[in-house]
Parts: structure tokens; C-alpha cells; sequence
């Protein structure tokens, strides 16, 4: 399992959900760390609805991140890259553009749009250069 594990996260106990083999609750309870002293965990009395959907089943897939945005304006005109920098500040906010641009956290998909989007719309057609890209576990 991914070592970037949100310490909220709970997981699930009750192997009865028709869910479970595919469930990312179930997948992490199965490999949880050994040295752990507690847990988080939904109730196990917790089933499905009629329906058999869990409202709190979470699909094991992956997501495309980008790292760092330093680098990302160097070869847009000064003007240009001022105004990208203003409307990202405006979009995200000072503390999450400067966490960003520290490689602090990643920007998720919708993020890296956004961020698309702020180039389109000041111009600039080029598709941002991030510092590195990963591939981690949705665990929203």
C-alpha cells in the first residue's frame, strides 16, 4: 500500500459487504501497519443498503499529480508571467501557491485545470512545466 497514508483515514472492518474486494477501507485493513497501536475504523455494523452501495465505499484508483511550479513561468513574457502569478495567487491563495511552488503539496487534476486554465485565459497556450509528476492513491 502507499506510505502516504492520511493519518484520518478509517478503515473498514466488515469483510461481509458484497463491496469489499474492491473496497480501498477493506485493501488498507488488510495491510495495515503491524506496529499500529490503534485504528480508525467505520463501525462493522455498517452494511450496505438494500441496494447493496455502501455509502462509504471508496474505489482503490490512482491519480496523476503534479509537483512544483518554480520553474513554470521562466519562459512566459514578464508581463504575462505576473499576471499568471496574480490570478494563481487570486485562484489559490497566497499560502497554497507558496506550498505549491515549495513542492510542499501537489496539485491534484482539478488543480492542474485550474492552473490550465489561468494560462489559456492570460494567453499563453503552452501547457504548464511542472517540476515532477507522480501517481498516488485517491484516498478522497
Amino acid at each position: 500500500m502507499d506510505d502516504h497514508i492520511p493519518a484520518y483515514y478509517m478503515i473498514c472492518l466488515n469483510s461481509a459487504c458484497p463491496q469489499a474486494e474492491s473496497c480501498l477501507r477493506q485493501l488498507y485493513a488488510m495491510h495495515y501497519p503491524a506496529d499500529a497501536v490503534s485504528v480508525r475504523a467505520l463501525n462493522p455494523r455498517l452494511y450496505p443498503k438494500e441496494s447493496g452501495e455502501c455509502e462509504h465505499y471508496r474505489p482503490m484508483k490512482k491519480i496523476h499529480l503534479a509537483w512544483g511550479i518554480k520553474d513554470m513561468l521562466r519562459d512566459i513574457p514578464y508581463d504575462r508571467a505576473r499576471s499568471i502569478r496574480r490570478d494563481m495567487i487570486s485562484h489559490f491563495g497566497k499560502t497554497r501557491y507558496y506550498r505549491f511552488f515549495r513542492e510542499e503539496i501537489p496539485l491534484t487534476p482539478a488543480e492542474q485545470s485550474a492552473v490550465q486554465n489561468i494560462f489559456r485565459n492570460n494567453g499563453v497556450d503552452t501547457a504548464p512545466a511542472y517540476n515532477r509528476h507522480s501517481e498516488e492513491i485517491d484516498w478522497e
